[in-house]
């Protein structure tokens, strides 16, 4: 039996994500629920989806649900607990004892509660039935998309959603260390995607200004190299394992003799700009080092911005990871690995 999987990508990147998904699964259909939201059918299961989108990689899809029952957005309307009572149904089919609840609304359809109050109905009805309500860390997870026509409602194992979170979108809240936003996106993808920093060595962050990335590296242990003409925060300063060295990526790495264990780049220029410098990079990489990076996207044709780049450091990296994550706004993370 073929499942039929809602797709949740950027608000303006699900065009991009259907044509990855057309040419990774040939046959498949993609219908467009709401931005960002599309519904793929075809021959197909969402185990096998999930693998394919891991090692394709397909960057724009941030997560993935099994559809299995629909409620009418009318009917959610007139009756509100009809949505737990379909909660219900689908664990009475397939039953788990304890479950992650995550919903989220896709667009902007008229609902007759906020979504957190959805969700609390819901899960109140679910535990009147026995059952176990979490929010995320669950082996199943059942989910509900609230679209501007349907309440769509899935079950499936967490694993096979790309993301614990509802719909991808991963929320962090920033704390009182915290130097830059852009630390949020290491963050996410240590909850996404986690990745092996080594527990001891050199890290090398070109652009590093203001410091987030820094800060995350050196928290996990490693020493670091911080290269930006531009300053560090002070909260940096003092710390004698954190070399900040003012200099354009470009020349420090034209001059340097050092070789790191990680290298991590998050620069304002464009995708292949980046790729080209992280190839510049990967001759100051010890073999098998940890390669992160962001890819900034160009206005048209992202898909070919990003598979440009992506062959671009094929020539030195095996990337392992490359996806839109819900911090990245415009631009795709990548992890790779040097040869």
């Amino acid at each position: 039996m073929s499942d039929a999987i809602v797709v949740s990508t950027a608000e303006e990147m699900l065009p991009a994500a259907t044509a990855e998904l057309r040419a990774a699964l040939p046959g498949v259909r993609v219908e467009p629920l709401a931005p960002g939201t599309g519904l793929l059918t075809g021959d197909l299961d969402l185990a096998t989806v999930a693998r394919i989108c891991r090692e394709t990689p397909v960057v724009f899809v941030r997560h993935l649900m099994r559809e299995i029952a629909r409620l009418p957005l009318a009917e959610l309307q007139a009756r509100p607990d009809r949505l737990g009572e379909a909660a219900v149904a689908v664990l009475r089919a397939e039953p788990h004892h304890e479950i992650a609840l995550q919903l989220w609304q896709a667009g902007n359809p008229d609902l007759p509660h906020r979504p957190d109050e959805l969700w609390h109905m819901v899960a109140d009805r679910l535990t009147e039935a026995g059952q176990i309500v979490r929010r995320a860390g669950q082996e199943w997870t059942l989910s509900v998309c609230l679209t501007p026509v349907a309440a769509l409602l899935g079950l499936n194992r967490s694993s096979e959603a790309l993301a614990d979170w509802p719909g991808g979108r991963v929320k962090l809240a920033r704390g009182r260390e915290q130097i830059s936003r852009a630390e949020f996106k290491l963050e996410e993808l240590s909850k996404v995607a986690p990745v092996a920093l080594p527990a001891s060595g050199v890290a090398l962050d070109l652009g590093a200004s203001p410091g987030g990335w820094t800060r995350v590296l050196r928290q996990a242990g490693l020493e670091i190299w911080a290269i930006d003409p531009a300053d560090l925060d002070s909260r940096l300063g003092d710390d004698p394992r954190v070399h900040h060295v003012r200099a354009t990526a470009g020349r420090f790495l034209a001059e340097t003799d050092q070789t790191f264990d990680v290298v991590v780049n998050d620069m304002r220029m464009t995708a292949e700009q980046s790729a080209t410098v992280m190839l510049s990079a990967a001759r100051h990489l010890a073999p098998g080092g940890l390669a992160i990076m962001t890819l900034k996207l160009a206005p048209h044709d992202p898909l070919r911005t990003v598979r440009n780049a992506l062959e671009t450091l094929a020539r030195a990296y095996d990337v392992t990871f490359a996806r839109q994550l819900h911090h990245n706004r415009h631009e795709v993370t990548v992890v790779g690995r040097k040869r």
